[in-house]
Parts: structure tokens; sequence; C-alpha cells
């Protein structure tokens, strides 16, 4: 539904101003919080409610395109409505959670460049 935008198989489960809601940074520059290391959804992210909300442009080789929407612990999700898609991996490593999130995104946008 989130993809969608609060609608499902043409049948609308949430209200438009519900999903804004949803999909908006709630953590912002007024609040102080530390952008730092320990700050799971990346200096580039704010949070929302549940997941992490793209707020800028990240420093990498990925397409010009803002991932909306995801999260990235031991697990990565995003959902891209501009491509009508959303991907999830599974992981379990402590360590390379960034390089293979990373990763990930390139191959995805790469493959669908092609």
């Amino acid at each position: 539904m989130l993809l969608d935008r609060g609608t499902f198989e043409g049948r609308r489960y949430l209200r438009r101003d519900t999903v804004a809601l949803m999909t908006s940074d709630h953590i912002g520059s007024e609040t102080h919080i530390a952008r730092d290391y320990f700050y799971f959804p990346g200096s580039d992210s704010g949070f929302s409610f549940g997941f992490a909300v793209r707020t800028a442009q990240p420093g990498t080789r990925l397409p010009d395109r803002r991932i909306p929407l995801g999260w990235r612990c031991r697990h990565v999700f995003f959902i891209d409505p501009r491509d009508d898609m959303f991907v999830i991996c599974m992981m379990q490593t402590p360590t390379q959670r960034e390089r293979i999130q990373t990763e990930l995104k390139m191959l995805v946008y790469d493959a669908l460049e092609k």
C-alpha cells in the first residue's frame, strides 16, 4: 500500500494525508538527534513511523532519485514508487550492512537501466 500511496488492488485503504504523514521525517534538526555512526537510518535520512525517510541524496553512485522509504538493520527494504518496485534483503552481518545495502541498490538500479 505504501508503494501505491495508500491503495491496494485499486481500493483505497489509507487516506493520502495519512500516507503523507507516515512518509514524512519526524526527526528534524530541532530534535538535536546526532546523525552519527550510531544513527542507523544514515546521515541522509530522517525517520518516520517505523522506517527511514530519505531527506537528501546519498554520496554514492546511485541514480539521481530519492529512495523515500526503507529500513536497514539486519534486513534492508526500500520502496520506490517512481519505478513501481520494492526490494527486501535479509542478511546476517554485524559489520557489512552499509556496504551490502549500497551494492544491492546499485545492482537493482543498474539492472533497471539496461
